[in-house]
């Protein structure tokens, strides 16, 4: 019995990729969420900058669930990834976040994002804070942006600017970044083949 137990235990999954976040328009409570290739990257980018790496050593962004009007803590956020249909996380579970997946079927993850407006009443995510895990029939209950928060300064034009090159810097290197894992290159030839292939963002941003 013990065996059986043993083997069950290492057949469950305890990390699991979850889809997030789709691209496209939604509703927003305070306007319209914008979500595209452009703004997932620099999510991508800041989820791996060395600040949110340090932050994430001393402070795990967590996975919640509610289970019996309680919320419980049931794993972490490791890893984020940028795909062709949107955003993806990868959640490492703890012992209580494995029983809500395998056997309640705990499997749709919603997320909670810090928004940066970016102008006339659209807003896009800058950072993920959490994701809650929740059943089929609960995710059909759960509206757009009830978990997300906006920004409480308004951005003036020089702010704005500025933010907006720093962010074009961050898409340019996370794409030096991922041409350097996916051809072993190096990271000056990276870096030049990614210039020349994507010229309209170097002359954006760095000129």
């Amino acid at each position: 019995m013990l065996s059986k137990r043993i083997k069950l235990k290492k057949e469950l999954a305890t990390s699991v990729w979850f889809h997030v976040q789709s691209y496209g328009n939604f509703p927003y409570e305070n306007g319209t969420k914008c979500v595209n290739s452009y703004s997932a990257y620099l999510v991508l980018a800041k989820f791996h900058s060395i600040l949110s790496l340090v932050l994430r050593y001393f402070k795990k962004l967590p996975v919640v669930c509610l289970e019996n009007s309680k919320q419980k803590i049931c794993g972490r956020i490791s890893d984020l990834e940028v795909r062709h249909d949107g955003i993806w996380v990868l959640v490492s579970l703890n012992q209580n976040g494995c029983r809500l997946y395998h056997t309640l079927k705990y499997k749709m993850a919603i997320p909670s994002w810090r928004m940066k407006c970016i102008g006339n009443d659209t807003y896009e995510p800058d950072r993920l804070l959490s994701v809650e895990l929740v059943q089929y029939a609960q995710s059909k209950e759960i509206t757009e942006g009830v978990r997300q928060f906006s920004p409480k300064i308004p951005i003036t034009n020089d702010v704005a600017n500025s933010r907006k090159r720093n962010e074009g810097n961050n898409y340019f290197l996370t794409l030096v970044n991922a041409r350097m894992a996916e051809t072993g290159e190096d990271y000056t030839t990276a870096w030049r083949t990614v210039k020349k292939l994507r010229q309209d963002i170097f002359e954006e941003f760095f000129l």
